[in-house]
């Protein structure tokens, strides 16, 4: 009966050391075959990688990263070859994500894989897509990576655009330690609107808050299709106004308003209401530390 008890627990003992080595490398592995959704750095949540890979604080590394192909001014319907470049000495696995988004947070044109190393991650309806790695697209072992994919701009006019991104520079010991985390902002606008801003004869109400993210000032962009009261006031999150940054009647045309007040509010996101006559538009956008 011993000798049954003996062999017993030693059997449990390799099953409970053979499961947790699995749920180890379950772990290690569990997303190197892409990142979830939303750790872009794209708001309200502004997630990025340096929730799981949290060695060191975002940015703070040797690496760089590029992002070449983002039009200043892009064509409404037509197609951009955008090429990611991560480079981080000592580092020898690699990943990234991206998303591209109008000023009301929805999807701002279509991501279109080129290779088996990116992979596309839709969501439902307007709601944003994902570009990211594959598991081949890590290229463990090499000094750098290169991803490369094509961006299809909206068929129409989507005001500006923003490609929001995160890149992990991972060290390839198959646990979340060790790695490097980056992230920023690129942000473009149709070319509509840049000739509208040239000319001074606007369409169409357009407002644009910029930068986006920021840490001391906000410089918004307004083009008026004709003068009108305007009225431009900043919320949280819960509705309650916090800035005025301008009320009073505007011409016609483009207005460069800067606020620098935003330097005493705290790291979150916000909301940037526009009411010119009767039209009323939201821009949301996040303020972070120095």
């Amino acid at each position: 009966m011993v000798k049954i008890k003996v062999i017993i627990y030693e059997s449990l003992k390799v099953f409970y050391l053979a499961s947790v080595l699995t749920l180890f490398v379950q772990n290690a592995f569990a997303y190197s075959s892409g990142p979830p959704d939303g750790y872009a750095g794209d708001p309200p949540q502004s997630h990025i990688c340096i929730v799981c890979h949290s060695s060191f604080p975002p940015n703070s590394g040797d690496g760089t990263w590029t992002i070449s192909g983002i039009p200043t001014e892009y064509v409404p319907g037509d197609t951009y070859n955008l090429t990611i470049t991560l480079k981080d000495p000592g580092q020898s696995r690699w990943g990234f994500e991206m998303t591209a988004i109008t000023t009301e947070g929805l999807q701002g044109g279509t991501f279109v894989p080129l290779n088996q190393y990116v992979q596309v991650s839709e969501g439902p309806g307007e709601l944003r897509d994902y570009i990211k790695h594959t598991l081949i697209g890590t290229f463990g072992g090499q000094d750098s990576a290169v991803w490369n994919f094509n961006w299809v701009a909206p068929a129409n006019n989507a005001g500006e655009i923003s490609f929001y991104a995160a890149f992990n520079a991972a060290n390839f010991n198959f646990n979340p330690t060790g790695d490097y985390i980056y992230n920023g902002v690129i942000t473009t606008v149709p070319t509509s609107i840049s000739e509208a801003r040239k000319t001074n004869l606007p369409g169409a109400l357009s407002a644009t808050v910029s930068p986006n993210p920021l840490s001391s000032h906000l410089r918004l962009t307004l083009i008026l299709p004709e003068g009108t009261n305007t009225h431009a006031w900043i919320e949280g999150l819960n509705g309650r106004k916090i800035g005025e940054v301008l009320n009073g009647y505007l011409t016609k045309g483009l207005h460069l308003i800067d606020y620098p007040r935003v330097s005493s509010l705290k790291p979150g996101v916000y909301f940037l209401i526009v009411k010119a006559g009767e039209t009323t538009v939201s821009r949301p956008f996040v303020i972070i530390k120095q």
